[in-house]
C-alpha cells in the first residue's frame, strides 16, 4: 500500500491524478466471483495482474459484488478483486478540501489501513472540511474503490442491474461512476451519478443504472455505454465554500433486480 501523509488530516490528491489505497488488498481468482472475503485475510497482497488475466478481467462481468463495514469488512469484494478504499479531494484543481478520520490510522501491516476507522465506525465514517482555496467551482472531498482493486481497468458492471448504499451524511452528496480515460475525456468528466439526500439516520438506498444521470455540461453518453467500462465508483460531496459536517457509509452492495426504484 502506497505511503499517505499523516497527522491528525490525512489528505490524498485528486483521482484524475493519483489515488492513495487506505489498506492492503488481495486479488480474487478472475474465474471465480464467489471467493469468500474472509480468505483474503491471509491472501498474499499483489499489486498487479499479470498480464494474461488483464486482458480477461475487463471483459468479465462483476457478479459478487458486497461490502458490509458492519460486518467489519475492510475490503470490498467486487467479484474480481478485494478491492480498497481510497480518499480523493480536489487538491489537483487548488482546493484544499480534506477528510478527517475519527480515529488514527493503520494496522500491523501498513500506516494506512482504514480498519481503525471501519472498526470505530461499523463503516468508512469521517468528517469533510470543504475549502475551495484558488478554484473557481465548488470544492469537493470523498471516497471511492476501484472494481478490479489497484490495477485500474474498465470493468463490464451491466450483470449488476444497479448498486444500493447504506449511508448516512450532513450535506448532499453523489453516487458517480468513473468511466476509462477514453470516455471520461470524451464526456469532460460529466460523469453518470445519482443524488444521495442528507440524512442523520441509516439510508438503504438502491438505483438501477438506468436512474444514473449526467449533470448536463459534458458530452452525453448513454448509460447502456457507460456501465460496460466503469473504472471506480465514489462517495463525492460538493458543496459551497467552507462547508462542514460527517459522514458514514456501512454498506454498498449490487442491485440485482430490474425493477428497484
Amino acid at each position: 500500500s502506497a505511503s499517505t501523509e499523516q497527522d491528525d488530516t490525512i489528505t490524498s490528491s485528486s483521482p484524475e491524478s493519483s489515488s492513495e489505497p487506505l489498506s492492503s488488498s488481495s486479488f480474487i481468482d478472475a474465474s471465480s466471483s464467489s471467493t469468500d472475503a474472509s480468505s483474503s485475510s491471509g491472501a498474499e497482497s499483489s499489486s498487479s495482474l499479470d498480464e494474461s488475466s488483464s486482458s480477461e478481467l475487463v471483459a468479465l462481468n462483476v457478479g459478487g459484488f458486497s461490502w458490509s463495514g458492519k460486518a467489519g469488512e475492510y475490503t470490498i469484494n467486487t467479484g474480481l478483486a478485494y478491492a480498497e478504499w481510497y480518499m480523493f479531494n480536489d487538491s489537483a484543481e487548488g482546493g484544499l478540501s480534506t477528510i478527517t478520520w475519527p480515529v488514527p490510522l493503520g494496522n500491523d501491516i501498513t500506516n494506512d489501513a482504514i480498519d481503525p476507522v471501519i472498526d470505530e465506525c461499523g463503516g468508512i465514517c469521517g468528517t469533510f472540511n470543504l475549502n475551495q482555496g484558488s478554484m473557481d467551482h465548488k470544492p469537493y472531498a470523498g471516497v471511492a474503490f476501484n472494481l478490479a482493486g489497484k490495477d485500474a481497468l474498465p470493468v463490464d458492471i451491466t450483470y449488476m442491474w444497479g448498486i444500493c448504499i447504506t449511508y448516512t451524511s450532513d450535506a448532499t452528496a453523489v453516487l458517480e461512476l468513473v468511466l476509462d480515460d477514453k470516455k471520461e475525456a470524451a464526456i469532460n468528466h460529466d460523469r453518470p451519478h445519482v443524488t444521495l439526500m442528507p440524512t442523520s439516520s441509516a439510508q438503504d438506498v438502491c438505483t438501477v443504472w438506468e436512474k444514473f444521470e449526467q449533470a448536463g455540461w459534458g458530452n452525453p453518453i448513454s448509460i447502456d455505454e457507460a456501465v460496460k467500462s466503469v473504472v471506480s465508483i465514489r462517495f463525492r460531496i460538493e458543496a459551497a465554500d467552507s462547508t462542514t459536517g460527517k459522514f458514514n457509509i456501512m454498506e454498498i452492495y449490487r442491485q440485482t433486480c430490474c425493477d428497484a426504484p
